[in-house]
């Protein structure tokens, strides 16, 4: 019986430790941390010129080649790949879309438009066309009162037709019936146009997902993709021919990269991070020009007081710079000790502090014994406070942990009387352990 109790309460105290380990009893809020970016730079034919042009050093870079930059993110968004040449097959040689077939076949299916001219448009379900009745009879002046509106809703729906109340107003409502004509349509997956009834490539992007959000290339700037099959990362923003990145460095300082044309007709890259340096904040501003055929024509690097703001809210984060910092202090120069006498005086400072010091070590005053004082109380109140002490009591309950899921409350109790009945047996189980212990440590000094 004692075995079997000793198997019941290792049992009992595995599944508390495991309970208490999965779930915590303390409270974690969930947070978005910045996302650490990589950007990598990439010569013709996909040459790695750079794995990170925000760590490498910027002379050398000068006079590589660049034509499409990578920027890896370290969570599990797509990375994205910019184009920075307008040479669409230099383009596909460093960013390669997914290879997907040429051709596919056509699917066909019926949809569903209006007659009489109610609605325009085919539609894929009968609830949807009725649906564009309303959306384009509704708001509009009522015939019988200028200052009233029309309003449409539905009140039913068939394979062939829809029943549509409009109400003008405060006007009895009336009805109409409207007609649904089913139309037989040949369509082709995202990424491909009808020809002659077969579908042909016109996107291989838009058509499969290569987990890599290719950015466009235009004659003003850069441009997100009008059809892209993976989905725009939370680090990206474009608008005005520019390309936005917020995200983090290695160290997890904030920085924000742009990209965009420079006045020569090239490329400007400009990454912004923020960092401390001498107990105030700083912006790290790196900024790298190519020409109109990718060759990096300079690269500069200046460091200035300010902060980034805004970065992880939604919007684009704003530099804010201010005077430049020194990154060293400047030299003192010493003055002439010889010329003005300073060594002299100096010398003469240190020589009457060590002529006080020598005369006091050699002096032959006869200095009196002291005398030890009688000590009849070594201790005095030292350890009255001890006197009262006595241990101190202590009370204890079972924990009775419970936690909430989907509106009911999950409380853990019956371990507590499993704990209690068995008390004996597991009391006499620790005394063994404690006292086979303490030999342990006896025989084993």
């Amino acid at each position: 019986m004692l075995t079997n109790s000793k198997r019941q309460i290792s049992a009992i105290m595995a599944l508390l430790v495991f309970f208490f380990s999965a779930f915590p009893a303390k409270r974690s809020d969930a947070a978005v941390p910045l996302v650490g970016l990589a950007i990598s730079a990439f010569g013709p034919g996909g040459t790695l010129v750079s794995s990170n042009v925000l760590a490498s050093v910027g002379t050398a870079l000068i006079g590589g080649t660049i034509v499409a930059l990578g920027i890896t993110p370290n969570n599990a968004e797509a990375p994205t790949r910019v184009p920075l040449s307008t040479d669409q097959p230099t383009i596909d040689a460093v960013m390669p879309p997914p290879v997907v077939p040429q051709t596919v076949s056509a699917s066909t299916g019926t949809q569903y438009t209006c007659a009489g001219g109610y609605c325009t448009g085919n539609y894929g379900s009968p609830a949807a066309a009725c649906a564009a009745v309303v959306a384009a009879g509704t708001g509009g002046v009522c015939s019988y009162n200028p200052t009233e509106y029309t309003t449409l809703t539905v009140t039913g729906v068939t394979a062939g037709s829809c029943q549509i109340m409009t109400q003008c107003g405060s006007w009895s409502p009336s009805y109409i019936g409207v007609t649904l004509v089913p139309v037989e349509t040949t369509t082709c997956p995202a990424g491909y146009t009808l020809n002659n009834g077969s579908c042909v490539l016109n996107n291989a992007r838009q058509a499969q997902s290569d987990n890599k959000y290719d950015l466009v290339r235009t004659p003003t700037g850069f441009a997100l993709p009008s059809a892209e099959a993976d989905s725009q990362p939370s680090y990206l923003s474009a608008g005005s021919g520019r390309i936005v990145v917020t995200g983090s460095d290695s160290s997890g300082n904030p920085v924000v990269t742009t990209i965009e044309l420079n006045s020569s007709g090239g490329v400007k890259v400009t990454a912004n991070t923020q960092s401390t340096m001498g107990g105030q904040s700083v912006v790290n501003t790196q900024t790298i020009d190519t020409s109109t055929n990718g060759q990096v024509s300079s690269v500069n690097s200046t460091t200035n007081q300010g902060s980034i703001s805004g970065v992880g809210t939604g919007e684009v984060p704003v530099v804010n710079t201010g005077a430049a910092v020194n990154p060293g202090e400047s030299l003192v120069f010493p003055s002439d000790y010889a010329r003005v006498g300073e060594a002299a005086t100096a010398a003469q400072a240190v020589k009457t502090s060590v002529d006080a010091v020598k005369d006091q070590l050699t002096s032959s005053v006869d200095v009196v014994d002291p005398t030890v004082p009688a000590w009849t109380d070594p201790w005095g109140t030292t350890f009255n406070a001890l006197k009262g002490w006595s241990l101190p009591s202590h009370s204890s309950s079972c924990p009775q942990p419970s936690f909430n899921w989907e509106g009911r409350v999950y409380a853990f109790s019956t371990h507590c009387q499993l704990v209690t009945d068995h008390w004996s047996a597991l009391s006499a189980a620790m005394m063994v352990v404690w006292t086979i212990a303490a030999l342990w440590f006896v025989l084993t000094a």
